[in-house]
């Protein structure tokens, strides 16, 4: 199953979902911000019921004509049953630029779901 994480413009979104990822339900806190040093918004992930920070920063990257899954070196994580996917796909023919920048992150679709093989 995927989901489509809810971002808006505001420049640190913090929420918790829990989803069902390859089977296994999992309580999951989503942290995207945005860095106008290098105008870059950035994804970090934790485990919502221990604490335990799965990956911290990582930029958002749009796929454009392939799938590129931001989580996929982070496949051994959770002793090797991994994090599931994520990808981030433009919501538009034409977003105003190739990759989620200031003013723009709407125009992008960030989807978090099972891992896409």
């Amino acid at each position: 199953m995927y989901y489509k994480l809810p971002l808006t413009e505001d420049p640190r979104q913090v929420m918790t979902a829990d989803v069902m990822i390859d089977g296994t339900a999992l309580h999951v806190r989503f942290e995207v911000r945005y860095l106008s040093a290098i105008d870059q918004w950035v994804i970090s992930l934790w485990d919502n019921s221990n604490g335990e920070q799965w990956i911290n920063m990582i930029p958002l990257i749009c796929s454009h004509g392939s799938t590129n899954d931001l989580l996929q070196p982070f496949r051994h994580k959770r002793d090797g049953a991994g994090l599931g996917s994520l990808l981030v796909l433009p919501g538009m023919d034409q977003p105003a630029s190739a990759d989620p920048r200031q003013g723009n992150l709407t125009e992008f679709l960030v989807i978090y779901g099972d891992t896409y093989a």
